[in-house]
């Protein structure tokens, strides 16, 4: 997600430290988020380190986000993590894309709860993973769930599923 956010990813991993790898992918070429991100991270009263050579954040491993990497990433990991600010009015309401395309392409997803993400999947019959529950989250049968899920997000949110939506509300105007 955008680097200005990665400041509640580093709350909640210090709250709830996780034994798997976590890398972030991340705009963080990008200044004036990096900026902002620390000011964050001042304002949520947390120290914050981006590594002078801007590949870690506290020593997590930082990968600058880009279309191709982000696909190559997604083709090798296990699990994928977004931790939203709910104290934050757009990370609270901000919509569920990451969250579908994680779950759209079988990748365990979790996601703290209180964001859209998670109300999303709830109206769709499916509950997303708390990130705290590393017991279910890195499970089978959670990943057998995802790909089932992930069926109907791909349905969902194909052009052509979105494009007949569009035409039923022209056509009723």
């Amino acid at each position: 997600g955008g680097c200005q956010y990665v400041s509640y990813l580093i709350r909640w991993l210090r709250l709830h430290p996780i034994k798997q790898e976590v890398k972030i992918l991340t705009d963080i070429g990008n200044g004036r988020a990096v900026h902002d991100a620390l000011k964050l991270a001042g304002e949520l009263k947390i120290p914050m380190r981006v590594g002078v050579d801007a590949k870690s954040i506290e020593g997590i491993e930082v990968y600058p986000w880009s279309e191709r990497l982000q696909c190559e990433m997604m083709k090798e990991c296990k699990a994928a993590i977004d931790v939203k600010g709910e104290e934050d009015f757009n990370q609270k309401y901000k919509p569920a894309t990451k969250a579908q395309k994680y779950v759209g392409s079988g990748i365990p997803f979790a996601v703290n709860s209180g964001s859209y993400s998670q109300e999303y999947f709830a109206n769709r019959k499916f509950q997303v993973c708390s990130p705290a529950d590393t017991r279910r989250w890195f499970s089978e049968p959670y990943w057998e769930e995802t790909i089932k899920i992930g069926e109907l997000v791909r349905k969902e949110t194909s052009i052509e599923s979105v494009g007949r939506k569009f035409k039923e509300i022209i056509d009723r105007l």
